[in-house]
């Protein structure tokens, strides 16, 4: 589309045209394979639907038939950029401008309210325009309608005061009609008033309905974080063994919830470890809202209304001093069992019985001796 242009010769068309037939065999091959391996699931997400929608428009432009009466179906290809959206969380703006696009999608349903009171502005004005003012634009109740609707955009409305308002009317004015100029100003200056009012409500209704559904997603998330958490900590001491980890996150609902196995998952989250291998609950909030919304700063409100959730049920103070991480923790295990292949490939080259190992730890006494639980346990 960019390389179109009014003077293009016959050599750069068919350029086009080629270019054209190569993308078309693109998107044909790409719609098999994936047909071929989703099957009917392939119609369950939305984008692939759209380019289905696509490739059956290309297709049936080149008929002729869709560009003669409707539009050209290069121009559909802009259509696949809705692809973007699948590539914007993994960058920090892209995630703002996912959640604006999110909360402009909840903002739809007060969006259509408020078109239909606009429509309804429209037809009212357009009604009165048509017995107060002499246009050839406001003789019916339909070319009234789209005269107010070009009103409303700033490039227009100039040239519709200054002929509505100077307009001289007939000899012969019929019943009902009447003009002046101190009419024609008041009704043109009132309908901007309206106008403007109602695109200021507009984007008002945006900003609220996004703000009111993150705070009431917010809350929800909130109260299923600490109704689970009460499970695993029933005395409100804000602390679990790190052993317990794993089942909280896996007991979570959605979007938070780490289904197992998640052992990698939670080891690469570094969580502080707190005296007595216990990890925090404000630090696991913390993680799991940052993983899932990528933002750290949006989780002050949310840790202040959990640390309250807490303060009426908490009767003993914890240490809240982290003295090792997950993944410390993991690279000290990693440690100790290079160090225990050595010591057992040692014991063995010099003809050492192996020992028994601890059923519970499954650490030979002999390990043990070489500095096992100094390794894994922080001192």
């Amino acid at each position: 589309m960019m390389m179109e242009s009014d003077d293009l010769s016959e050599q750069g068309q068919e350029v086009l045209m080629w270019f054209l037939y190569i993308f078309l065999i693109l998107y044909c091959i790409e719609f098999f394979l994936k047909i071929t391996a989703l099957r009917r699931h392939y119609f369950c997400f939305g984008l692939n639907i759209l380019d289905f929608v696509v490739l059956i428009f290309m297709i049936l432009g080149e008929f002729d038939l869709l560009a003669h009466y409707f539009v050209s179906p290069a121009a559909l290809f802009l259509l696949r950029l809705a692809r973007i959206s699948r590539v914007l969380p993994f960058f920090r703006l892209g995630r703002r401008i996912q959640m604006l696009l999110t909360g402009f999608m909840m903002s739809l349903p007060a969006l259509m309210n408020i078109g239909l009171l606009f429509l309804l502005v429209v037809y009212t004005y357009s009604f009165i325009g048509t017995r107060i003012l002499y246009m050839i634009n406001f003789g019916t109740i339909g070319d009234s309608m789209i005269s107010m609707i070009l009103f409303s955009l700033s490039p227009t409305w100039s040239f519709l005061v200054r002929n509505s308002t100077t307009y001289s009317p007939p000899t012969v004015i019929p019943l009902g009609y009447w003009a002046n100029l101190p009419a024609g100003v008041v009704f043109f200056c009132s309908y901007v008033l309206l106008h403007l009012l109602l695109v200021v409500h507009l984007f008002i209704a945006v900003i609220l309905e996004s703000f009111n559904s993150r705070e009431a997603e917010d809350a929800v998330l909130l109260q299923m974080f600490y109704n689970t958490w009460r499970k695993f900590d029933p005395e409100a001491s804000q602390v679990i063994q790190y052993s317990e980890l794993s089942d909280f996150c896996d007991a979570l609902q959605d979007p938070l919830r780490i289904p197992k196995p998640n052992n990698i998952r939670l080891i690469n989250m570094n969580l502080p470890l707190l005296p007595g291998d216990q990890i925090c609950c404000l630090d696991v909030l913390k993680a799991l809202m940052t993983q899932t919304f990528g933002e750290e700063k949006e989780m002050e409100s949310l840790k202040d209304q959990l640390e309250k959730k807490f303060t009426g049920n908490n009767r003993k103070q914890v240490s809240h001093e982290p003295i090792s991480s997950t993944l410390q923790r993991k690279q000290e295990e990693v440690a100790a069992a290079v160090i225990q292949r050595a010591f057992r490939k040692h014991r063995a080259q010099n003809g050492a019985p192996d020992q028994p190992e601890d059923k519970t730890t499954g650490v030979s006494s002999a390990d043990s001796a070489c500095g096992y639980v100094s390794l894994t346990k922080p001192l």
